[in-house]
């Protein structure tokens, strides 16, 4: 009797469980598709769909070209005023938008990481084709792959300078377990949502970029799982060995882990290199105070390499 008590018992906790995470799964989808039909009923689109002031841009027209990759979620405008100051310098300076960022969350539901990457490939050969000298210049997760896209073919660019590298996410908002687990966890649970709302608020200490900062708030799964293979696939430092690398972390950055990046920088066995830290931003380190003093530390880096 106390077997068959247990048991019901035990089963009835199941099924409870059950329903209790089909309601919130299915109760979270409708709450997050009725906040992004409200927000998207005010974003402002191209013909393709494209966001404004997410569209890919170049200035200049110098011997030299700059590649501008942003970060997750981000777009191209984190790095205008940087464009507008290299091409008065006879830089050619070109940002392009990463797959599935500033477009309807449909259209970015199936973006993986090789897209990524071949889109920044194809950018640089592009560069290559017209310019003896191309520079990579990206922020959080660009940085991240444009360290894979510079070890897969070397002698591709000739430098990489690299803010907030995100090779591992801070876990300063995971309480108990890595970021990666709870990813693990959402995705199991929540099986009807197709995309997330970000309710992160921008990592700044200049509290008016909350307001001029542009970025997606609104991310498929599929972003998501494409950011941790790319995490996953972290080239060695040893392979890196043939470029010059300037690399800017905030200290009090809370969106990666700022140990594993600086750990990183020491295994970096190169001569040129360079590691830049402030107490003046947060993670959106192109646009933060202090951005000014960091570009001119990336300008006297580039100009003491020979190309």
């Amino acid at each position: 009797m106390k077997l068959f008590l247990w048991c019901r018992t035990t089963l009835m906790v199941v099924a409870g469980t059950v329903v209790c995470v089909m309601a919130l799964d299915w109760g979270h989808a409708w709450w997050v598709e009725r906040r992004y039909a409200a927000w998207e009923s005010g974003i402002e689109r191209d013909d393709d769909g494209v966001r404004a002031n997410f569209a890919p841009w170049t200035l200049g027209s110098g011997d030299r070209a700059l590649l501008f990759i942003h970060g997750f979620a981000g777009s191209p405008d984190l790095f205008k005023a940087w464009g507008t100051y290299f091409a008065d310098r006879n830089y050619t300076c070109h940002a392009i938008r990463l797959p599935g960022f500033g477009v309807p969350v449909a259209a970015a539901a199936n973006v993986t990481a090789e897209e990524w990457r071949a889109t920044i490939h194809e950018a640089v050969q592009q560069l290559r084709s017209s310019h003896d000298e191309v520079w990579i210049v990206a922020h959080s997760l660009g940085a991240t792959l444009a360290l894979q896209v510079a070890v897969a073919e070397p002698g591709l660019v000739d430098g990489l300078c690299l803010m907030a590298p995100l090779l591992e996410i801070s876990a300063q908002r995971s309480p108990l377990l890595a970021p990666g687990t709870w990813f693990k966890l959402g995705r199991r649970i929540m099986r009807r949502t197709t995309f997330v709302e970000s309710m992160l608020p921008v990592d700044a200490h200049d509290p008016q970029l909350a307001s001029v900062v542009v970025r997606d708030r609104f991310i498929p799964w599929a972003i998501y799982d494409s950011l941790f293979e790319v995490l996953a696939d972290l080239p060695p430092a040893a392979d890196l060995a043939h470029l010059p690398i300037w690399v800017a972390l905030a200290d009090s950055d809370e969106i990666i882990d700022n140990a594993a990046a600086q750990a990183w920088f020491t295994e970096l066995p190169q001569v040129n290199k360079v590691l830049i830290t402030t107490d003046t931003a947060g993670h959106v380190l192109p646009q933060d105070t202090g951005w000014e003093e960091l570009r001119e530390a990336m300008k006297q880096f580039m100009a003491m390499i020979d190309p």
